[in-house]
């Protein structure tokens, strides 16, 4: 029987959009974080802080009730601090809203409620969740996943990304990882439960083709934001080394899938404090235990493979993962 050591501190040690670690007001939240009782206003809806949830990448997260009729929402809160000045970190915010605007309504990843942005700070208001994933590891931290959830899991997660690459102008998620799914109780599903998508802080649609003639001012640029915008363990082999000129398209979404897979089934990624050469040469080993059948298996074949182009789409692996769970 496997047994697994906690996965709570992982990548980033946070989920930033409501769930994961949490902390209550009695305990040392961020200097300038809201206090429990604040009331705002986002839009046209108003809300009251319930709760401080998490940190990180520069946003506070929090539990609100709506003053409507009560229900619970969850808010993330931007304050640009020192970067109220520059243009481009208020157009990755401004992009970040755009994007869940232009996917709400999919039942696989967190519906955006309301938005607006002043001039030192944005507000996010989003569905609220009351589970997720890395927490669901946690407590199985002794029996592992069952291949029934693993596939039910990375189904869902396969269709919201599906949702992203099908779009007029693709929309790549960049930061596809476990501490970004969560879930809800769906009394019409297999488990009871419906697993969504969430924080589109590092998605873009700036899709760069393969052999693209870029400079080399452009090629630090990406450098930079792919340091700032991702997380090393799930990053493409195309990510570590842009001077390849592999490209940067779909395809980093789905190398990210299948190390999220590897995550959801071993409680590690396959490059958990390997370098970033072993990713580079997609260079991984599968434990022989927990075991799981070939075809999960084979989606590793399918997602992490060292060239972009001999990766499966969204589409063909979708089909392919539906058709294991029936």
């Amino acid at each position: 029987m496997p047994h697994f050591n906690s996965i709570l501190n992982s990548s980033d040690g946070r989920n930033k959009d409501g769930t994961g670690t949490v902390a209550t007001f009695e305990e040392t939240v961020p200097e300038g974080a809201f206090t429990q009782g604040t009331m705002l206003q986002v839009d046209e809806l108003s809300c009251v802080v319930q709760q401080f949830l998490s940190t990180g990448g520069h946003a506070n997260v929090y539990r609100v009730t709506l003053m409507q009729d009560g229900t619970a929402r969850v808010l993330k809160h931007i304050p640009f601090g020192a970067h109220a000045d520059e243009p481009e970190y208020r157009r990755y915010i401004e992009n970040e809203i755009e994007y869940m605007t232009q996917l709400k309504g999919h039942p696989h990843i967190v519906g955006l409620e309301a938005a607006q942005i002043t001039g030192d700070s944005a507000l996010i208001l989003m569905e609220h969740c009351s589970g997720d994933v890395l927490s669901l590891m946690n407590a199985n931290l002794r029996s592992g996943l069952d291949e029934s959830t693993i596939l039910h899991i990375f189904c869902d997660v396969c269709k919201a990304v599906a949702h992203m690459h099908y779009q007029s102008h693709p929309i790549l998620h960049r930061d596809l990882k476990v501490e970004n799914i969560l879930g809800s109780p769906a009394a019409d599903t297999e488990h009871g439960r419906v697993y969504k998508l969430c924080d589109f802080g590092s998605a873009t649609t700036n899709i760069v083709a393969a052999d693209s003639r870029l400079s080399r001012r452009e090629i630090v640029a990406m450098e930079e934001e792919i340091q700032r915008m991702t997380t090393l363990e799930y990053r493409a082999p195309e990510m570590i080394d842009l001077y390849l000129r592999r490209g940067i398209t779909e395809k980093v979404d789905i190398w990210a899938l299948g190390v999220l897979l590897y995550k959801l089934c071993y409680f590690k990624t396959p490059f958990d404090n390997a370098s970033p050469l072993a990713i580079l040469n997609a260079e991984y080993s599968t434990p022989s235990t927990p075991a799981y059948s070939k075809q999960l298996l084979h989606i590793f074949q399918m997602t992490m493979r060292e060239e972009p182009r001999e990766r499966s789409n969204i589409y063909t692996l979708c089909t392919y993962v539906c058709a294991l769970r029936g």
